[in-house]
């Protein structure tokens, strides 16, 4: 029995309200009643706090999630100023570098230089996500080497004819597919083409320096082992343990599999969680998919109800000059900034190495 537990039973055994209220009643039923309350109660003082958290966070989520999402449609938009940027059309005050727009994405909310979203994008963006294609995570690329501004990628991938090889984004495929314009194919890389010079300078001459202080060591050339990869885990096992650890082995692996289904166990608490009642979409689907795929839609609709709420508290904001906060923590844009900052100066050092000015004015 914990400390509270007996603080509780004592105030419940000898308070005056307490005995009062119990009088009237069986005292065997009242000694039970007091040994379940008091730890329901303990549970309650000691729980309780983050139970309310988390019921706040699940009652608020899809208005969140919508928040985030709003700010996708300057994210498509601080991309075409990149791809005109890159291509010597427009300037930007504050773009020195084109590592600056990595910059940028990560405080989107701040950009300075981006029109606000219109009515038009906002309808569009709404229609986005009810699509197949769209991403409802909060941040798309929290576990990619991607993100929003990542050009060369995009680049790649639009004048690709290997569809497996298109990792943009849905919404910039969308975006651009709606409006006829693409401007990954339709500019040339100027600027990143002068950057890749002058960094390639850079490169080279640290290389060298790198080579006259390395000491050489002979190369092991025999293949890694991966044993991360099941098969080649596996194999192992097969190949040195004996067959009842092999089948403790595979028993347990094949468990941890079903216990640590992660998409379906957010799909599955997403339709526990549901305020309505929700049918399921496919019947031609095997159970798991189908509830994954009836999860997905759902959590599509409620954000693209949020949607709206959202955008007109933009649009109040916006007009009352209050300035949007970040969605990304300080930390990480810190660590941005910081990164950015080092990738331009190899810019800078490659015009030195170059007999020219240490500056972006080129």
């Amino acid at each position: 029995m914990s400390d509270l537990e007996n603080v509780i039973e004592l105030e419940l055994r000898t308070d005056s309200k307490y005995l009062t209220f119990f009088a009237q009643f069986n005292k065997r039923s009242v000694d039970d009643f007091i040994n379940f309350y008091k730890k329901k109660k303990a549970g309650w003082l000691t729980h309780g706090e983050t139970y309310l958290e988390n019921e706040q966070r699940r009652v608020l989520k899809y208005s969140d999630l919508a928040e985030q999402k709003l700010w996708e449609i300057q994210q498509v938009k601080l991309f075409d100023a990149q791809c005109f940027w890159r291509a010597e059309q427009i300037t930007i005050p504050q773009i020195k570098a084109s590592y600056d727009f990595l910059y940028w994405e990560k405080v989107i909310e701040h950009c300075p230089f981006l029109s606000p979203i219109s009515e038009e994008e906002f309808t569009l963006y709404r229609e986005y996500i009810l699509t197949d294609d769209a991403n409802l995570k909060a941040d798309p690329f929290e576990y990619s080497s991607l993100g929003w501004q990542q050009y060369n990628s995009y680049k790649s991938a639009c004048q690709s004819d290997d569809e497996a090889e298109l990792e943009s984004p849905g919404w910039y495929l969308f975006y651009n597919n709606m409006r006829s314009l693409n401007p990954c194919l339709q500019l040339p890389d100027l600027r990143g083409e002068k950057e890749s010079f002058y960094r390639s300078l850079y490169l080279k001459k640290r290389e060298e320096q790198n080579c006259e202080n390395r000491t050489f060591e002979e190369m092991d050339t025999r293949p890694y082992f991966d044993y991360y990869q099941g098969r080649n885990f596996l194999d192992f096992i097969s190949r040195f343990e004996k067959r009842k650890l092999i089948e403790y082995a595979k028993i347990m692996n094949y468990t941890d599999e079903l216990n640590h289904d992660d998409e379906l166990n957010e799909a599955l608490s997403t339709l526990k969680n549901a305020e309505e009642r929700v049918e399921i979409e496919s019947t031609n689907d095997d159970w798991r998919t189908a509830v994954i795929k009836t999860a997905n839609l759902y959590m599509k609709r409620k954000v693209y109800i949020a949607l709206e709420n959202v955008y007109n508290n933009y649009l109040r904001w916006l007009k009352l000059g209050i300035a949007f906060k970040p969605h990304q923590d300080e930390k990480r844009i810190d660590e941005v900034k910081s990164m950015v900052n080092s990738l331009s100066d190899t810019i800078l050092q490659g015009r030195r190495l170059n007999n020219e000015p240490a500056d972006f004015n080129f």
